[in-house]
């Protein structure tokens, strides 16, 4: 089923109208409505013996609701009269779950958001609502990263998509709704695997070269076998293509090859690791999310 209700969040700052246009582009296509959605930050006050924490600052102020209430109606001036838009504004003291619980409780498709490309000691100290957003969403996510200079008089509507999978029955989920986008919309579609390259430094001596002890060739080609069963057990009417390669990094791999063949859109799974494990392992999803400057669409587990 195509989406009808698309989440489209704002902090209200230039970079989150970045988004606005494809988005707009993408909903008039299919018919789906927009809430254009802002959360309003509250802080929590310590607490004191005896007393629950309660929420402070913006979330209870009139007077930052009513700023917040007018900064939205001005932004949504920036999208198309003739689009279906609603506009909402939620107070909570953690905003990417506000946003993907807002998502859940109204029965949205899709959640769109721009991303703000902060990197190092001010993304570990501001965190990433994007990536909050990604842990916590049951509702596909639709990213819109900083544009490479090199590609921003390139902006268009989807038409080359780049599907990922590690083979997983995970991965798969996004073949479906992908494919079903792809047939409504016309686009083009190729499913890629990377091999993840295990380099090891050899023993004879730390100037030779990096080796690969394991079977690239044989991977590349399973992985090719795998690929094509798990379409083939799709009815999906469409002419899928299928690339395989090998790189030390997935994420990374993914990166280059959606930059060297100029597509249009990434899109995958995500596993829903949490805790320890997602620590130690990393998300794969978060890494191309850092690294890209396409639009990514992200399922995550329901």
């Amino acid at each position: 089923m195509l989406p009808k209700h698309i989440i489209l969040t704002t902090d209200f700052s230039p970079e989150a109208q970045r988004s606005f246009a494809p988005v707009s582009s993408f909903a008039k296509s299919i018919g789906a409505k927009v809430t254009l959605l802002h959360s309003v930050q509250s802080l929590i006050a310590p607490q004191q013996e005896g007393q629950l924490e309660t929420p402070i600052g913006s979330a209870g102020s009139q007077t930052e609701r009513k700023m917040a209430d007018h900064a939205l109606r001005k932004q949504a001036e920036a999208l198309p009269e003739d689009l279906n838009v609603e506009l909402q504004l939620v107070s909570a003291t953690n905003v990417a779950s506000s946003i993907a619980d807002f998502a859940q409780e109204h029965g949205a498709d899709v959640i769109a958001m721009s991303t703000h490309g902060r990197s190092g000691l001010r993304r570990f100290m501001l965190g990433s609502v994007a990536e909050g957003v990604l842990r916590h969403a049951r509702t596909p996510v639709l990213c819109f990263p900083p544009r490479d200079l090199d590609r921003v008089d390139e902006q268009r509507d989807a038409k080359e998509v780049l599907l990922t999978t590690d083979l997983s029955d995970e991965s798969m989920r996004a073949f479906a709704p992908v494919v079903e986008l792809a047939r409504a919309l016309n686009w083009r579609v190729t499913m890629l695997h990377v091999v993840k390259e295990l380099a090891v430094i050899p023993s004879s001596g730390h100037m030779a070269p990096v080796a690969c002890p394991q079977d690239v060739r044989g991977e590349i080609a399973a992985a090719r076998k795998t690929i094509h069963g798990q379409c083939d057990s799709f009815d999906s009417g469409l002419e899928i293509e299928i690339e395989v390669i090998s790189h030390l990094t997935p994420s990374d791999g993914i990166v280059k090859f959606a930059n060297e063949h100029k597509v249009d859109l990434i899109a995958f799974s995500t596993h829903g690791r949490s805790g320890f494990r997602r620590l130690a392992l990393g998300s794969v999803a978060e890494q191309v999310l850092r690294h890209s400057s396409i639009p990514i669409l992200c399922f995550p587990r329901a």
